[in-house]
């Protein structure tokens, strides 16, 4: 458990780093300082061209790899004991989901290292619908997925679930607070998000359009034609959920996780 516990920690560290930066540039570009709208592949991008930027990359690299490991062996070896019922079972496949996406982000990560773009969501969603009925179907359930992820995210927010995962006696009652909150900003931004991102994808799907899909950047984009004070606030949330990453490498509990995402 040793071994999977240092994987978990690596890819919340790299979990972190990403979501914090990502809300940073994100509450920037709300109050007019710069900054910008950015999903995952986009945060990479701009670390690439800071100092030491290529440098981060690998560190980012090796990081989701390691998160993505960790998953695939959780949906395997199933570390929590579950018994095979249906809720479990969509556990497990929630784990190897997260799994391929931190995969997909370490080889963009990769990627960018040597100089090579690698390709687009939306290209990917394109191959995707090119295989016919099955393809659009797959892009419309992770719509589908996305929205529901969504809630399952509001849930953690409401009800502190995130908290069960938590070593909280090792923790002062004022890190406990901080984790409270950062927990409850966190989840809840992932909770707007996402469904607007699933929303994109069933678009996407009906339409036979791969060139409607959003991700994270466009979601926000979307919350600031809204308001710049709602995108501040949701940004504020993803800056939070990436500093609950970091309360997770020092706390969490790997025998216990049990988020999707």
């Amino acid at each position: 458990m040793n071994a999977l516990s240092n994987l978990a920690k690596a890819g919340w560290a790299a979990k972190g780093s990403l979501y914090v930066t990502l809300g940073v540039l994100a509450v920037m570009a709300a109050v007019g300082e710069g900054g910008g709208m950015s999903g995952s592949r986009g945060v990479l991008a701009w670390v690439e061209q800071q100092p030491l930027g290529r440098v981060l990359l690998v560190a980012a690299g090796v990081g989701f790899a390691a998160y993505a490991i960790w998953r695939f062996a959780q949906a395997v070896v199933d570390p929590q004991s579950h018994d095979s019922t249906g809720a479990e079972v969509a556990t497990r496949i929630g784990w190897a989901a997260s799994g391929i996406l931190h995969a997909g982000l370490s080889v963009a990560a990769f990627q960018m290292f040597a100089g090579s773009a690698g390709s687009s969501k939306k290209t990917w969603l394109a191959a995707a619908m090119s295989w016919g009925d099955w393809g659009t179907w797959l892009v419309g359930a992770l719509g589908l997925g996305a929205i529901i992820a969504g809630a399952h995210q509001l849930i953690q927010a409401a009800k502190l679930g995130f908290m069960d995962e938590v070593s909280t006696a090792e923790m002062s009652d004022k890190e406990v607070k901080a984790l409270e909150t950062v927990g409850r900003f966190g989840h809840g931004a992932r909770g707007v998000t996402f469904p607007i991102i699933g929303y994109f994808l069933i678009a996407a799907a009906v339409n036979h359009s791969a060139s409607q899909a959003k991700g994270l950047g466009g979601a926000l984009s979307e919350l600031a034609r809204a308001s710049w004070l709602v995108l501040a606030v949701v940004a504020v949330g993803l800056t939070s959920y990436g500093v609950l990453q970091f309360f997770y490498v020092r706390y969490r509990n790997v025998e216990v996780a049990s988020d999707r995402a």
